[in-house]
Order: C-alpha cells, then sequence, then structure tokens
C-alpha cells in the first residue's frame, strides 16, 4: 500500500542510480491512499489546516495540506467531506506519492524579518520601523510584524514547503502584506534561502467595471439618466419618487436594530424601484444582537454604520442614526453622490448586512469563515466583519480583497463617470452582493483558513458572484427567460442593458447562448465567470419549474432556497483550484448531502443544455483550452443522442443505441427496433439522404411517465472531391506540434531549446509558428526559432519593450506568429490572460524560411531575459503551406498506333466520404479511355467521379498523346530472369517490346511465349515477335522469361513432448512423417518426398532431452529445416517411504477417481500420462491430506498411467478409464 508519507533519508540513498529517474517521476504522481484512511492516524505527513460541519447538511468539511516532518507544503491542498452517516461524500487528494524526494530545497537561510525586507526591496515599498508584534512560534515559525509604513494591517509570515508541478518544492516564508497605495493585497511566497519572490497572488479581486469589458461600452456613450428611468415592462413598473415604509417579519424577534431608508432587497438599484424605510431587517438567527453590536449584549455598542457585521463608511464619514437607530436620509439622484454620502453609506451597509444574514442560513456562517467581529462562542475566528469603503478612490469599478479567517476582508465601492451627475455603486445591491460573494467563495473553497483557492485559469469566482446578486434580487414575477444585466444602474444603463457581461443572464439561447466550450475564448477571469454564472442561472430556474419560487428569502421551501442551499454548500465540497466540472459535481453532491437527491434531474438537465453533461472532459484547471463540452445526461436518464451523421454509401447501420434509460422502443424512417429494449438498425436508404427523425418511446427517468424523445440523424450523400491530371499546382497544408511541457529558466540567458523531428518532406511556401507559455511579466521573453536547415528567425523579443524597461506585464501566450497577420506581437499586451491570445505577425518575418524543405530537427529556443517571473514553454508547432503538381498526363501509343488508359488513371485524387466509387471517362463516358494517332497532342477529356449513392462530381483531364514513332527496328527486352511470387509456381513478368508499328502502320505479331503481364511458370519460357508492314522482309527478336523457385518448403514440426517408459526401459523413436506429426508442402514440389529425420526412426532413446531434427527438400534444392525437443521420463522404483499404499479409488473409473492416502504422506503433484507417455495434465497435491477427488470426466476411454511424486520419492499407477 503506498503510504504517501515522507521518504527516509537512508532509503533515498540507497536507491539505485538507473531507477532515479523513475523514482523521482513516481514521487510526484498523485498518492492513492485515501485521506479518509491517512487522517485516521496523527503523523507529521499531513497538517489539517480547517475542519468544521455544515449546520444544514451535516457534512464534515475536512480541509488538509500534505506535510514534511509537520511543515506544511502549499500546493498540496485537499480535502475530505463526510456525510451525516460518517460515510465520505467526496474526497479531493492532491498528495504526492513521495513528498519528501521532489525537495530541492530546504535551507532555511533568512528569517521572518529578512524576507520581509527582501519583498519589500524587490517591489519597490518604502519601510520603515519594522518589528515583531506576535510571536507565534511552533515548527512554522508563525509571527505577525507591524504594518511598518508598507502595509494597511500588521503582516503575517510563516514557514512552508511550497510544491510547484515540474519544478519540485522548496522552503519558503509566505506573508502578506496590504497595499498602502492602492487596493492590492498581496499573498507573497518568498524563497527561504535568498528572499526571492518566487511568487505572488492577489487577495483583492477587481471586477473590471471596468477595463476588462471596454469593448462592451464606450466612455462616450455616457448619458443623463434621471432618477425616473427604471422597468420598461409593466411587471416591474415602480413609482422611484413613492417611498414607503415596511417592516420585516421573521420567526424569532429581531433586535429592534432600527430602521434604514434604502433600495431593500429585491430591489437592485434605482432603476429597478423606490426606497423604502426598512424597521428591524435584521435577521434574530444570523445577528441575535442586531446590526450595530459586537459585544454581545443587548443594546448596540454604535449609533453608526458600525457592527458586528460590517464597518461601512467614507474615510472617517459614517452616517449617525442616533440612539434611535433610525438612518433616514433625503437623497437627490441629480446631485452628485459625493455630495451628500449618508444614504449611499446606508445603503451600503443595509446590503451587507442583508448578505450576511440571507447566507447566514445557508451555511456562510461562523464555521464556515464568516465575516464577523464577534462569532459569539459558535466557531471561527471572528474579528473579520466587512470594512466596506464608500465612494474609493476609482472610477466604474468595485474590489473586495479575502485574507483568511480572522482578518478583516476590504469592500471598495467606487463612482461610475459613465453618467452625468456619476452613479454611485453603493446604490447597485447586484455589484455589492458580487463584491461581497468574492469573499463567500474565496472562504467557502478549501476552507476559511486558505484563501488562495480560487487563482487558477478555469476558476469560477465571477460567476458565483453574479450568481448571488441575481438570486438576492429575484422578484416575484420573474421568470428564467428574463434577460438581467449585472452592474446596468452604476454603469448608466437602463435595466435593459448588458451592464459588465457580454450577455445578459437567461435561460433564452436568443439572449444567451453560452456553452461550456466559450471559456477556451473567454477572457480570464470575467468571462469565464459569466459562462459559470449563466449555467448557475438555468440550474435556478430548473428547479424553480419544480418548487417554484418563495419570495422569503431566510425559510423558503421553493427553487430559488434550494440554489442558494446547493451552490453554497457544493462551494465548501469542491477542491482547491476547481474547474467547471469540480463545481458541476460539488452541486450534485451538496443536493445529496441536503435534500437527498431530490433535484438530480433538474441540475444535471440545466447543465447538459450548457455543454456541461456527463461526457464533459475539463482537463487540467488551469487551463482554459484543454476541456470538451458534451451534452449529453448520465446513462441512466431520459435522453436520446443518437449518431449524428450516416453516409448514405455506408448502408444498413446494425447495433445502435443512445436512448435513456434502457427499455424503451425505437421508431422512425428506416428505423427498425430490435426488441431488446436497447438497440435499433437503421437503414439510409430509407429515411436520407437529409435529416432524419428518430423517435424513442420511453418512461421518464425522473418522473416515471412515459415520454417521447427525438433526435435528428443526418444522412448525407456528398459527392467524391476530385482533382483531375493536369490541374497545375495545387495548394496544400501541413502542420506539426509538439508537447514540450519545458521549465523555463528564470533570468538566464542561454535559456531552453526544444526540438521536434518533422517528417514529412515538403518545400515551404508559407510557414506559422504557434507557442503556448505561462509566464507572469511575457515582456522578459523572447523566443527564436531554428530550421532543419539553419535558417534562424528571433519571432518574439520582449513585447512591450522598445529599448530599455520592463515590457508588457501581462501573463501568458497563446499566439500564432503569421507573417500576414494584422498586428505585431511586439505591441500586443492586453489587461485579460493570456496577454498576448492569437495570431499576430512575428518580429522578424517567416518568409526566411520559403523554398526550404520541412524535413528534419526543428528548433525553437524560449529565453526570459530578466530575473523574477518564472514560466513554462508548455506547447509548440509549426503550420506549412506547400504546392503539389497534378500534371498532364503523358499517354505513349503502342506499336500499333493505340493506347488504353483506364478512367480512374485520370484522376491525380479522389476522396470519397464513405463506401466506394467509379470512374467514368470521355465521350461518352466509359470505364477506360483508348487514344489513337488521331489524338497525338494535347487533350481534354471530361471525368466524372460518382459514390455508391449516385452523387457525381465532374472535372477535365488534360492528356498529352505522344506517337511511338514509326519505322526503324524491332527491338525485344533482354533476358529476364527473377525469383517466384510468393506462394504460386511462378511469377507475373511485365515487359515492353518496342515496335517500329506506331502510326505507320504494319502488324506485330507474338509467335511464341505468354503476352506481358501474364504468370510465368518456374523454368524458361522463350517469347518471339514478328512485325510485317506488307513491304519490307518480316523483322523478328525473341527473348527468355526464366522463373526460379527460390522459396522454401512449409515444414512443421512437432510440439515439443514428454513420454513415459517404464523402470528399465527405452522409448522407440517413431516415424513422425509417416504418423502425419510432421508435415511439408511445397508451392511447386507435391509431395515433397526428399525428408530426413534425425535421430532416425526406430532410433531408442534413454531418460533424459533428446532434440528431434527434420530437413525437407523440394525439387529446386531449397531446404527448411525444423526441430523439437523430447523428454524421455522412465520411471524409478518406490523408494523407502511406502508409497504403496496410496491408492486409487474406484479403478476403473468413469467420472471420477479418489486417491487415497492413508499414510499421509507429503505429496507434491500428480500427473497424467497417455498409453504413449504424453503428458495430459498435472494436479497440486501440497495442501492434500487423507484424500483427493481428481476428474477424469473429460479423459477419453483408455488406459492412463498415474504418476504420483512425493518430496520423499515417486510411484506410477495404471488407471483405467472407462
Amino acid at each position: 500500500m503506498m503510504l504517501c508519507l515522507a521518504s527516509l533519508p537512508i532509503l533515498a540513498q540507497q536507491k539505485n542510480a538507473e531507477k532515479e529517474k523513475e523514482a523521482a517521476q513516481k514521487a510526484m504522481e498523485q498518492c492513492t491512499i485515501t485521506l479518509a484512511t491517512l487522517i485516521q492516524n496523527k503523523s507529521s505527513d499531513y497538517v489539517i489546516s480547517q475542519e468544521s460541519t455544515s449546520k444544514n447538511s451535516g457534512v464534515r468539511h475536512i480541509y488538509l495540506r500534505q506535510a514534511i516532518n509537520g511543515l506544511e507544503v502549499f500546493g498540496t491542498e485537499s480535502s475530505v467531506h463526510f456525510d451525516v452517516t460518517g460515510s465520505v461524500l467526496m474526497e479531493h487528494n492532491k498528495f504526492l506519492n513521495d513528498v519528501q524526494a521532489t525537495v530541492k530545497n530546504s535551507s532555511q537561510v533568512i528569517d521572518a524579518r529578512a524576507a520581509i525586507v527582501s519583498v519589500a526591496n524587490q517591489m519597490g515599498y518604502k519601510i520603515s520601523n519594522l518589528n515583531e508584534v506576535k510571536n507565534i512560534g511552533g515548527i512554522n515559525k508563525a509571527a505577525v510584524y507591524n504594518k511598518a509604513g508598507i502595509s494597511l494591517v500588521n503582516i503575517p509570515i510563516k514557514l512552508m514547503y511550497y510544491y510547484r508541478e515540474g519544478l519540485g518544492t522548496q522552503l519558503i516564508w509566505e506573508l502578506s502584506i496590504a497595499e498602502t497605495t492602492s487596493s492590492d493585497w498581496w499573498n507573497f511566497r518568498v524563497d527561504a534561502s535568498n528572499g526571492k519572490i518566487i511568487d505572488k497572488n492577489n487577495w483583492t479581486v477587481s471586477c473590471n467595471i471596468m477595463d476588462g469589458h471596454n469593448e462592451h461600452f464606450h466612455s462616450a456613450e455616457a448619458v443623463n439618466i434621471s432618477p425616473a428611468v427604471g422597468p420598461l415592462n409593466k411587471n416591474e413598473i415602480v413609482n422611484n419618487k413613492r417611498e414607503t415604509t415596511q417592516t420585516s417579519v421573521f420567526e424569532l424577534s429581531p433586535a429592534m436594530v432600527g430602521g434604514y431608508r434604502v433600495y431593500a432587497m429585491p430591489v437592485e438599484s434605482p432603476n429597478h424601484g423606490a426606497r423604502t424605510l426598512q424597521n428591524n431587517p435584521d435577521n434574530p438567527t444570523a445577528s441575535p444582537f442586531g446590526w450595530h453590536d459586537t459585544n454581545g449584549v443587548a443594546g448596540p455598542e454604535f449609533t453608526v454604520t458600525t457592527g458586528n457585521n460590517v464597518d461601512a463608511h467614507k474615510g472617517s464619514a459614517r452616517p449617525d442614526g442616533t440612539a434611535s437607530l433610525i438612518f433616514d436620509f433625503p437623497i437627490d439622484l441629480n446631485q452628485n453622490p459625493a455630495s451628500n454620502t449618508a444614504p449611499y453609506i446606508t445603503n451600503l451597509f443595509y446590503w451587507n448586512n442583508i448578505i450576511h444574514d440571507v447566507l447566514y442560513q445557508y451555511g456562510f456562517d461562523e464555521a464556515g469563515g464568516n465575516f464577523q467581529e464577534n462569532n459569539y462562542g459558535n466557531g471561527g475566528l471572528g474579528s473579520d466583519s466587512v470594512n466596506a469603503n464608500a465612494q474609493a478612490s476609482g472610477d466604474c469599478n468595485a474590489n473586495f480583497g479575502t485574507p483568511s479567517d480572522g482578518q478583516n476582508p476590504t469592500m471598495n465601492m467606487f463612482l461610475c463617470s459613465n453618467s452625468n451627475p456619476p452613479h454611485d455603486g453603493d446604490l447597485d445591491a447586484g455589484v455589492i452582493t458580487h463584491e461581497y460573494c468574492h469573499g463567500v467563495s474565496n472562504r467557502l473553497t478549501g476552507g476559511a483558513l486558505n484563501t488562495n483557492c480560487l487563482n487558477n485559469t478555469e476558476q469560477m469566482g465571477e460567476g458565483w458572484s453574479d450568481f448571488y446578486g441575481l438570486l438576492l434580487t429575484i422578484e416575484p414575477g420573474d421568470t428564467g427567460t428574463d434577460a438581467r444585466g449585472v452592474g446596468t444602474y452604476l454603469l448608466g444603463q437602463p435595466i435593459t442593458g448588458n451592464g459588465v457581461r457580454t450577455k445578459r443572464y437567461s435561460t433564452d439561447f436568443a439572449v444567451n447562448d453560452h456553452t461550456y466550450d466559450d471559456i477556451k475564448s473567454a477572457v480570464v477571469p470575467h468571462g469565464i465567470g459569466e459562462i459559470w454564472a449563466t449555467m448557475l442561472w438555468d440550474v435556478t430556474w430548473e428547479i424553480i419549474a419544480t418548487d417554484g419560487f418563495n419570495p422569503d428569502v431566510y425559510n423558503g421551501t421553493g427553487g430559488n432556497n434550494v440554489a442558494l442551499a446547493i451552490v453554497t454548500e457544493g462551494l465548501k465540497l469542491q477542491p482547491c483550484s476547481p474547474g467547471f466540472v469540480d463545481g458541476r459535481d460539488a452541486i450534485l453532491a451538496a443536493d445529496q448531502a441536503l435534500y437527498g437527491g431530490a433535484h438530480v434531474c433538474a441540475i444535471w438537465e440545466a447543465f447538459a443544455r450548457r455543454g456541461l453533461g456527463f461526457s464533459a472532459s475539463q482537463g487540467s484547471s488551469s487551463s482554459k483550452t484543454d476541456g470538451t463540452e458534451a451534452f449529453d445526461l448520465p446513462p441512466n436518464f431520459s435522453s436520446l443522442n443518437v449518431i449524428d451523421e450516416v453516409c448514405l454509401s455506408d448502408g444498413i447501420q446494425t447495433g445502435l443505441s443512445g436512448g435513456s434509460p434502457a427499455g424503451g422502443t425505437y421508431s422512425g424512417p428506416g428505423v427498425t427496433d430490435n426488441g431488446n429494449g436497447t438497440t435499433y438498425t437503421f437503414d439510409p436508404a430509407v429515411g436520407g439522404p437529409g435529416l432524419v427523425t428518430v423517435t424513442y418511446m420511453v418512461n421518464d427517468f425522473c418522473t416515471g411517465a412515459p415520454t417521447t424523445l427525438t433526435d435528428d440523424i443526418n444522412v448525407t450523400n456528398n459527392p467524391p472531391e476530385i482533382i483531375c491530371v493536369g490541374s497545375g499546382l495545387i495548394p496544400m497544408n501541413g502542420s506539426q506540434t509538439s508537447t514540450a511541457g519545458v521549465a523555463i529558466p528564470d533570468g538566464n540567458s542561454t535559456g531552453v531549446t526544444v526540438t521536434m523531428n518533422v517528417t514529412e518532406d515538403v518545400s515551404i511556401t508559407d510557414l506559422n509558428v504557434n507557442v503556448n507559455i505561462t509566464h507572469s511579466w511575457v515582456g522578459d521573453i523572447s523566443v527564436s526559432i531554428k530550421s532543419p536547415s539553419g535558417t534562424t528567425a528571433l519571432i518574439i523579443d520582449r513585447p512591450g519593450r522598445i529599448s530599455s524597461g520592463f515590457g508588457c506585464s501581462g501573463n501568458n501566450i497563446v499566439a500564432t506568429l503569421d507573417d500576414e497577420a494584422a498586428n505585431p506581437v511586439e505591441d500586443e499586451c492586453e489587461s485579460s490572460e493570456p496577454t498576448i491570445n492569437g495570431s499576430f505577425s512575428p518580429n522578424n518575418p517567416l518568409s526566411v524560411f520559403d523554398g526550404e524543405s520541412t524535413v528534419g530537427v526543428w528548433e525553437l529556443k524560449v529565453i526570459d531575459n530578466a530575473g523574477g517571473d518564472s514560466g513554462t514553454l508548455n506547447t509548440w508547432g509549426i503550420e506549412y503551406g506547400y504546392e503539389v503538381t497534378a500534371a498532364v498526363l503523358d499517354v505513349t501509343l503502342d506499336g500499333n498506333g493505340v493506347a488504353t488508359v483506364n478512367a480512374e488513371d485520370l484522376l491525380y485524387d479522389i476522396a470519397v466520404e464513405c463506401g466506394g466509387y467509379t470512374v467514368l471517362a470521355g465521350s461518352p463516358l466509359t470505364a477506360t479511355v483508348t487514344f489513337t494517332c488521331a489524338d497525338i497532342g494535347i487533350n481534354n477529356v471530361p471525368v466524372q467521379a460518382t459514390n455508391d449513392s449516385g452523387a457525381a462530381a465532374n472535372c477535365v483531364a488534360m492528356v498529352n498523346v505522344i506517337s511511338s514513332g514509326g519505322g526503324g527496328a524491332l527491338s525485344c527486352p533482354g533476358n529476364i530472369s527473377q525469383g517466384n511470387d510468393t506462394g504460386i509456381c511462378g511469377a507475373v513478368v511485365d515487359y515492353t517490346v518496342v515496335s517500329p508499328v506506331g502510326c505507320s502502320g504494319g502488324t506485330l505479331t507474338q509467335t511464341s511465349g505468354l503476352a506481358s503481364g501474364s504468370t510465368f511458370p518456374v523454368g524458361t519460357t522463350t517469347n518471339t515477335f514478328e512485325y510485317d508492314d506488307g513491304v519490307n522482309p518480316v523483322q523478328s527478336c525473341s527473348f527468355d522469361i526464366t522463373i526460379n523457385d527460390t522459396e522454401l518448403p512449409i515444414l512443421s514440426c512437432p510440439l515439443d513432448q514428454t513420454v513415459i517408459v517404464p523402470t528399465g526401459g527405452l522409448y522407440t523413436l517413431p516415424d513422425y512423417f509417416a504418423n502425419g506429426e510432421a508435415t511439408v508442402t511445397d508451392n511447386c514440389t507435391d509431395p515433397v518426398t526428399n525428408t530426413t529425420q534425425n535421430p532416425a526412426p526406430g532410433t531408442q532413446l534413454s531418460d533424459g532431452v533428446h532434440t528431434i531434427t527434420f530437413t525437407a527438400q523440394d525439387l529446386s534444392g531449397n531446404t527448411a529445416t525444423c526441430t523439437f525437443e523430447l523428454t524421455v521420463t522412465i520411471l524409478v522404483g518406490v523408494d523407502s517411504f511406502d508409497y504403496n499404499s496410496l491408492s486409487l479409488l474406484p479403478n476403473p473409473a468413469k467420472d471420477k477417481v479418489v486417491l487415497v492416502n492413508s499414510q499421509n504422506l507429503q505429496l507434491e503433484k500428480l500427473s497424467i500420462y497417455d498409453i504413449r507417455g504424453r503428458l495430459i495434465t498435472t494436479i497440486n497435491l501440497e495442501n492434500m491430506t487423507s484424500q483427493e477427488d481428481i476428474d477424469v470426466s473429460q479423459l477419453e476411454s483408455a488406459t492412463y498411467f498415474i504418476m504420483i511424486q512425493g518430496k520423499e520419492g515417486q510411484i506410477t499407477k495404471r488407471l483405467i478409464k472407462e
């Protein structure tokens, strides 16, 4: 069993050198032991980072990392989740087989203080008065340092290992700094040996409402939006100026928190409805002491917008509700929001608390790592309410920084100058919820103490945030087909706008047609999230369709409540660095844990409709391009997915299926149900060509009611694709790709060189180069390519860098370098990832390779020209154009002035979709075309190719007819001698006789021999020709064709044999040719009589192994040889042990014989031989006691020898089988 524990050093020393490479590869493979088994025993080989139990589902969540001697390894984040029965619900294991074997550097040269100073120097921070404020200690030497003028919060730091795939493991310091000059909150991993920053991730998620979406709106579109701009359909009509008062009602009594005039849930913004005065909106379960408490004692500690869940403010400004806690402030939406901050901050305070209270019901509580100053003894660390900054410095944006549990997250909301006056994100509940829920997804994925789990390419953080914003603003009367934008108010758009996304959210594909494959071209992370939220929105409405909608977001049981519950619980169940399939499977598991799988059908239907069906493949969650979408449901679901396409000429298709569940009936044109509930037969000739609808009738898996499912088969009948001879130059394309997967040395001018051997040999007319590079700060990168001929071109040279500086700071390159591309690669530097993505012209033209051959070894060199950023060359390849010539066909007339060619010979190339084809040519169209002297010169010949189902294609061939001349001498070829064709006593021979007939007349006659192309027999055949022009003397010539038999006889030996001879005897060798055990055949000689056997038949052989050799020679002298081994065993007598006591009963026997071992002798085996001494079978007797049953029912009726072998001797007995 693989225990996945740290290897002992002494074992590493004992490894054989030749096995080190294999061991290193195996060390990095995933561990096979289950985490549920591993955590049963305490060990220094893992560290549990967090353990919690969901109140709603009862699921116990354990998050852990692998460890080396108790020191955790970043990059091995894993989790195991147990349901209420204690069974494993889900497990995500990223432990390595042998983590210690992957360690490249375990040296700690610098201490914690030096690591912080080193980071400050590399980042350009001006550090001052750095002091340790708390020494936590322990094996990881954890500590907390003061802000030191470089961080908005104290700086935590600890020692750990860091594993990176393909690069190994090294000792690092992990620390975080919330920058004082920006909203960035960096989490650094620093080499413990030299202080160099290895990499970093930003805890602040900026939603770029936003420069990442500038393609969707432009500043020139800024408009004056009046306060009355709002709903555009009757169901949404609200008078913005009619402000009302509402009192929230809960089953438990609220803490009399106060009143807030706000755009209350579910009103999304001023464009969606009016402000109302919300009295006592706090939820007593989530906020038992109200929204202004922090000490857990009745009565508020604050009368301003500060409390246990959030501190909302603009700088030091916080609206004061006085002792009555009434936050009722006037608002004028025609004024700049900065001139009257109180109503805006109040709205921000309200929504932060509402989101907290709502999501508390669904599992984002204290144990789950929610945001509270005081956790009231309910688990978690506390001291982490949201620091919500209203009207922060910035434009048309918002962000949220999420540290681990116990540290305060930060929300920054901005104004947006797209409108005049600017709109304030503090009034856009969709944006507030979006930002807040970045904290939710970061805290719940991978555990609240690890907020580094949503940094991979395919992570869906933006999607979860959009989903929560949509869910909390659903209103009664909404439908799934409605079109919902996100952030429309902030951007100054009407509610019909797209907001910050490329498409509005809707279950209607005419509005939003996103499917899983769209992530391949989507912007990271916003485009990825948009597609994920589209799927979650479909899931929500699928469940609402069965469970209904419930406006009680706290205690309801509607489909909207279910969606909130399973998505929130799913966040806890998914792995660190999730992809779409991970997220889907976690939601399915959450439904199982919460509702017993009651909504599995709705969930699968929604995901499958968007391409995340049962067969969808995620690939690596670190890539957005390697997944495969699928639209199928699980095999036991009600679905029909027939074959997409059948070629008409393929004929009847049998054994087709596609309907689920089994047990239904197929029907349709050309469809015959096979009566087994599983398969059908399809005859495309009946149904096609065109679309043929297949019907499947079955009882629905989810409802049990009869249902009718349909799907289409496209029956195709495409004509052949043909090229006639004489068509001239034809452009062609080829390509080859290499998966390199090699690290690019950091700051190393030598770089890394990879090779690729191209086997196709063509002359290049156009060359493109594809590169896929994962690398931060691509301005460091240069790429060159070298052909097999030695020509080199620098195709990428530090993008964005002219003569100095550091170039493009973006990450990753997925590019095609193409001379014909419009934009130079040097000018490309997008804010999205990959920062260089698409087709671009190279730094130097690739036309230098035109005319060179493709064949041979190509080289690609990648250089990282500056230190501080690392990366990997993932894949690269070349695409090349070349030309082939469909030349004019030369046809030479024979001696009689005639030449006949097959119609197919007039085609340079043909491709058919399926089945066979026929080719006709000439006028009229025939299978052959005959040319005569009248056709000498260029001829245009029509050609038609027709597939088996009658679809035809036409082209015109160019044929150059050449005369064979006239007059001169008759000339025969020289004598021809060759071996026979395999398996026959002869050979097919082609030859040419040069005749003076041409187009001058005369007759050529063959007077002896065989025509060219005939099968000539072994021996010599004389061929004679005569030419008579009727005027001159008759000419003649002759030549011999000799066929030699070179094929050996086919000699077959008996198989190796063992024979037994009674004591004192010898074995007499039989004639194996005579008894038919040795056989010989030959292509010419029949029968073969010249055979030998050595030793000769009749030879008497003693005990031992003998080699018997056979030879056979045909009449041409070809000799074949074979051998087999004959083992002769002469029985020995019984030794001093009483083996005579052994008996076989009954004897004779029919079906079974019993070996009786009355003295319990130690026996080893029993062997049965036929009367000729051939071994029939052997039975193991090592475990035999007093008797053993032996089945002889399969033996032929005959006499057999039974040899019983013991540890001290043997005995042979005779058995008669009836």
